[in-house]
C-alpha cells in the first residue's frame, strides 16, 4: 500500500528586504600593491646584509 503525501510550502515574502533596506555595497576593490608595503621595503633594503651575516649569527640556532 502506497500513501501519497503532499507538502505545501508557503513563503512569507514580506520578510524579504527591498532594495531600499539593503546596505550600500562596500567600496570598490583596489588591487593590493605589496611592493609598496613597509615590509617589502625593509626586505629589499636589508636582504643582502641578512644573507651575508646569516651563517655567522643564525645558522647554529636555525640551520641551513
Amino acid at each position: 500500500m502506497t500513501v501519497a503525501m503532499s507538502y505545501s510550502f508557503r513563503m512569507d515574502l514580506s520578510v524579504l528586504s527591498s532594495e531600499e533596506d539593503m546596505p550600500l555595497p562596500a567600496c570598490e576593490y583596489g588591487p593590493r600593491r605589496p611592493q609598496d608595503s613597509d615590509y617589502c621595503h625593509c626586505v629589499e633594503d636589508y636582504f643582502e646584509i641578512f644573507v651575508r651575516i646569516y651563517d655567522e649569527h643564525f645558522s647554529r640556532q636555525y640551520g641551513f
